[in-house]
């Protein structure tokens, strides 16, 4: 939850949060502060946050490689299937030799993360799609020890079928499970708020964030393929059309809580960033 919680919230907000405002929002949806000081601790730890002392007040954010290592999932999250294929394909040879093994069980969550699927042991693709400028590795400790080539499918005559690879590459099934069971869940809760309920701007932002903490554990798990790779009635597309519309209707009352009721280095936090807005394809201030 601490990592949903700077990715959704706090990155966009100035990037920086009190560990009070973290254990405050986070106790919005029952997390208890014991948890949240040993999820922030640990992430500390492994390199991805680190803190600032503000007199009595701890602030943190995310570290240099904590950010870089975000940017690409982060933007997977949000992003709509809106981009053409190419018809090529990123491939990566990892020099997994050059690592020991918990690194490089870390680095290949880094690459799938970015929507790189593992076809053996260290060879890695995923479908170049129009414009994709995504750099893969940034942050990661594969940086330095990964080799890429772009190439195509050849039509030979004893050839096999794409999706035979697809399908060892990516557990589809397992992603289209979780968004069915996310549908299922969302739907209900669009349902609810197209009655308008009266609700305080603490339920909203425990609502949103409940919402993108189960929404980005499916969306880093999905290669987010071509239409054409993917399998008859993918129900990914209409389940990020659910969360935009919730989320559309979260934003006034969870944005309020977010600047007026949380603080960083100041007594509270900016306004969300510009860019913000351009999450899910577009979303409105109003």
């Amino acid at each position: 939850m601490v990592v949903t919680i700077f990715c959704d919230v706090i990155k966009p907000h100035g990037g920086e949060v009190a560990l009070g405002s973290l254990v405050d929002a986070a106790g919005l949806v029952g997390i208890s502060e014991q948890a949240i000081r040993s999820a922030v601790n640990r992430l500390v730890t492994e390199g991805w946050l680190v803190s600032e002392a503000h007199g009595r007040r701890s602030i943190f954010r995310l570290s240099e490689r904590g950010s870089l290592r975000a940017e690409v999932p982060l933007r997977r999250v949000y992003q709509c299937p809106d981009a053409t294929w190419t018809g090529l394909w990123s491939i990566l040879i990892a020099k997994n030799w050059n690592l020991d093994h918990d690194a490089y069980v870390q680095a290949s969550m880094d690459l799938q993360w970015a929507g790189y699927g593992r076809i053996c042991e260290n060879v890695f693709i995923r479908p170049q799609m129009e414009g994709d400028n995504m750099l893969c590795c940034a942050g990661s400790i594969l940086e330095k020890e990964v080799v890429c080539f772009v190439g195509t499918e050849k039509q030979c005559p004893m050839n096999g079928t794409i999706k035979e690879v697809v399908g060892r590459a990516w557990d589809l099934s397992t992603v289209a499970d979780r968004y069915a069971a996310f549908k299922e869940r969302y739907s209900r809760v669009l349902e609810w708020l197209s009655k308008a309920p009266s609700m305080r701007s603490a339920e909203a932002f425990a609502l949103r964030l409940c919402m993108m903490h189960d929404l980005r554990r499916i969306r880093i798990m999905d290669p987010q393929l071509p239409s054409s790779l993917l399998p008859k009635g993918w129900k990914g597309v209409k389940a990020l059309e659910l969360a935009r519309q919730i989320y559309q209707a979260l934003l006034p009352l969870s944005e309020h809580y977010i600047t007026e009721f949380m603080n960083g280095p100041n007594p509270s936090m900016p306004d969300a960033e510009k860019s913000f807005y351009e999450r899910f394809g577009g979303l409105s201030s109003a």
